[in-house]
């Protein structure tokens, strides 16, 4: 049985709904661990779902206005930077949908994946350490912002491994899934076809 078009958003949003939960709850189960969550994972993976749709913007603005109103908020300029580089993981997964074809091959698929991943990394880290620079953490020149960009290098490797690591068990996980759903498709088509046949032949 195919699912409607209707039923598949439904499916979509179910799913990126449950991961929005998980990602809200994962600042606080994680917290220990210095910017390794899967906010940017989830927004990655929600657009490459949802595709350019006007709700899959909502995604991680509801992750961390959630989780925000929960932790307390904290200055503007860098706040900004958190939500913008959220913003350019769902671009950044949007994309990945438009290269992806239904025979892209694993092995680009997961090239793809890691490139998305890296890049969404890179970005959190450079907007969001010239943004301390913007909130006074450092002086409001070059100099500033080079000391922000070395004192943030050690929280970079959880950063990326962070994003990396979800982002592939959202990836896997849905092509798991999404798999084992068309094999079964496939096996319900060959026994339809195969008792239509036995059906139609004619008695001697």
């Amino acid at each position: 049985m195919q699912l409607s078009v209707k039923q598949k958003l439904a499916v979509h949003l179910l799913v990126v709904g449950s991961l929005v939960v998980m990602a809200v709850l994962s600042r606080f189960w994680l917290a220990d661990w210095p910017n390794f969550k899967p906010v940017a994972a989830v927004a990655l993976f929600a657009g490459f779902l949802l595709g350019q749709r006007w709700l899959t913007w909502l995604v991680p603005l509801a992750i961390l206005l959630l989780s925000d109103s929960l932790l307390g908020f904290y200055e503007w300029p860098v706040m900004v930077s958190v939500y913008a580089s959220m913003a350019v993981a769902v671009g950044v997964g949007m994309i990945l949908k438009s290269r992806f074809q239904e025979r892209t091959g694993i092995v680009l698929r997961m090239a793809g994946i890691a490139l998305g991943s890296l890049v969404i990394s890179i970005v959190f880290f450079l907007t969001t350490n010239a943004a301390v620079v913007l909130a006074g953490w450092y002086p409001l020149s070059l100099t500033g912002l080079v000391e922000s960009y070395v004192a943030g290098l050690p929280f970079l490797r959880f950063t990326i491994l962070g994003d990396a690591l979800f982002s592939f068990g959202l990836f896997a996980s849905y092509y798991a899934v999404l798999s084992g759903w068309e094999s079964r498709q496939r096996m319900a088509q060959a026994a339809f076809q195969s008792t239509g046949s036995a059906v139609s032949e004619p008695r001697s």
